[in-house]
């Protein structure tokens, strides 16, 4: 198994990838809140996980103090470039098992595609400590697996099977089910938002190397992996360009009483 350590890492490399190709979380996830009472108007939002800070952004917009925390020096950093921008913006190292806030200091927990790095069961004491009373927690995943579209389907077994730590993908396909043991589903919501994104191959490539576990150029795999990201974008593209269907899952509950972990 591999170490937290590596697995903070592991983005090491990537951040300008990631930057410059992952696709956005919809806005949608603010109405999503709003229409369950989990984002009152003074919230203050812990972006755990924050990455370069793509979820947090659409907080801000929606005019919250929102505090990232991310333990990767290199996504810290990007996170910390446009703080300038956004006075409302606190930027933290820290992890989801030791964020560093304080004790009932944060309304709202937002997780977006970083849950599956944790140590659940430190992070949901992490948790508890820093939600007050009432606080919710929501989880967000964004990406081509679930959609529905055949193309989206064929570019997520491609990244699949190329994944450098398949052995440690298989671990993760029990991800809703660990998450129902993580949040109380007495009163949880779930949904997904559907949108898409238009890319060249170029930027469909970019997007690929964006992701951790895929391998890097000269790395072993990674010209079988752009010969068949190819030959899925030369069927489907229009026009030199194609549109890749997303599906946005939100998992939105309280912290379960009850853990087993």
């Amino acid at each position: 198994m591999r170490s937290r350590h590596s697995h903070t890492e592991r983005f090491s490399g990537r951040v300008e990838a990631y930057l410059a190709y992952r696709p956005r979380f919809p806005r949608g996830i603010i109405a999503f809140l709003r229409e369950h009472g989990a984002l009152p108007e003074d919230a203050v939002v812990a972006d755990v996980g924050a990455g370069t800070g793509m979820l947090a952004e659409i907080f801000l917009e929606a005019g919250h103090r929102v505090i990232a925390i991310e333990p990767n020096r290199e996504m810290l950093q990007a996170c910390r470039d446009w703080r300038d921008k956004r006075p409302a913006l606190d930027v933290v190292e820290g992890s989801a098992e030791a964020t560093t806030l304080p004790d009932a200091s944060v309304d709202l927990i937002a997780v977006g595609r970083a849950m599956h790095w944790f140590d659940w069961q430190r992070a949901h004491r992490e948790f508890e400590r820093i939600l007050r009373p009432g606080g919710w927690v929501l989880v967000a995943t964004n990406g081509h697996r679930d959609s529905g579209a055949a193309v989206s389907n064929e570019l997520s077994e491609i990244l699949r099977r190329w994944r450098t730590d398949s052995a440690e993908a298989e671990t993760r396909r029990d991800f809703n089910e660990r998450l129902q043991e993580f949040l109380d589903t007495s009163s949880w919501q779930r949904t997904t938002l559907h949108h898409s994104m238009t890319v060249d191959f170029a930027t469909l490539l970019g997007y690929a190397e964006s992701l951790s576990a895929i391998p890097r150029p000269g790395e072993r795999g990674y010209e079988g992996m752009v010969a068949e990201l190819w030959a899925v974008f030369a069927e489907y593209q229009r026009d030199g360009v194609l549109v890749t269907p997303l599906a946005c899952e939100l998992f939105l509950g309280r912290l379960r009483a009850d853990v087993t972990f």
